[in-house]
Order: C-alpha cells, then sequence, then structure tokens
C-alpha cells in the first residue's frame, strides 16, 4: 500500500510545483518530503488504528464439532479425512455398553417426566 502511496504522493508534488510555478531548491523540496513522510505515517497509523480485530479468538478452519450425547468408548472410525458424510452415517462406532447405559438413563428421565 505505501508503494501506491508514494507515486501517488510524488506525482502530486510534481504537478504542484509545475502548476503554482515554486521554486525548486533545498528547502521547498525538504518541506515536501518531509509532509509527505508525515503524511503517509499519519494515514497508516489511522488505518491501523482503525482496523477490526477481535481478542478473544481466531478462527483458522470452519469445523463442525462432535459432541457425542452418550459416553462410551470408540471401537472404530469408519470415515475418511476430509470425507463427505451424509446424513444419518455415522461417524464412530462405540461400545454397546455406554450407549445402553445412556439410552437407559434417558428413558428413565422421560419416565419420570411423564408421572409427575
Amino acid at each position: 500500500m505505501e508503494l501506491l502511496l508514494i507515486p501517488i504522493y510524488v506525482s502530486i508534488c510534481y504537478v504542484t510545483f509545475k502548476l503554482f510555478r515554486i521554486p525548486v531548491n533545498q528547502w521547498s523540496l525538504a518541506t515536501a518530503a518531509l509532509g509527505g513522510i508525515i503524511g503517509i505515517a499519519l494515514l497508516l497509523l489511522i488505518m491501523n488504528y482503525n482496523h477490526p480485530f477481535n481478542t478473544n479468538a481466531r478462527t483458522y478452519f470452519a469445523v463442525t464439532p462432535v459432541f457425542p450425547s452418550v459416553r462410551g468408548r470408540v471401537i472404530e472410525v469408519p470415515v475418511q479425512a476430509n470425507g463427505p458424510l451424509k446424513e444419518g452415517e455415522n461417524a464412530i462406532f462405540e461400545t454397546r455398553t455406554g450407549y445402553q447405559r445412556g439410552c437407559a438413563n434417558h428413558k428413565r428421565l422421560n419416565d419420570l417426566r411423564a408421572t409427575t
């Protein structure tokens, strides 16, 4: 960006010196150079100050988190890395004891809700 701003400023200075017939000497060139340096520096500082940021997190990849509703030991993962899954397709297989325990707890809670 600085490489675009510098030639633009130099061309504006060139046109200004030619249009208003400003004498080209040590002081006029030094004033134009310092004015350009200060102007571009202020512009970059103001743009950096207004740049959006987030202190909490950075997202590098879109990821779908997987949180199982029951506990158990995973015994098989039959999917390929970065491969698509269809709806209803199992991504992991776990031991039946953890799944059955989760189902039993769920059924018990539903029965308690139905009786109250």
